[in-house]
């Protein structure tokens, strides 16, 4: 797993009671043990830095430690001009 989070990355978090949501991160801020609010960063290493909250676009925040898997911004094919699709010539 990705361990760098990052402002517009997705990330799939465990809510309460167990269940897997997938959204956009909005805000990052590292965090002393068992505070919810710290320092507000645009890029962290939840690994290195492991006490923390992210806000999500879904009004949803969690803690690092809830962060089961981090997407990057980009998509497959967002870059590459056709939106995926092949044009006959």
């Amino acid at each position: 797993m990705r361990t760098t989070i990052k402002i517009g990355d997705k990330i799939k978090y465990r809510i309460y009671g167990g269940i897997a949501k997938v959204s956009t991160v909005d805000s990052i801020q590292i965090c002393m043990p068992g505070e919810k609010y710290g320092t507000e960063v645009n890029v962290c290493n939840i690994v290195k830095h492991p006490h923390g909250t992210v806000a999500l676009r879904d009004m949803h925040w969690c803690w690092f430690e809830d962060i089961l898997e981090i997407y990057s911004k980009k998509k497959p094919n967002e870059n590459s001009g056709n939106n995926g699709l092949h044009h006959s010539p």
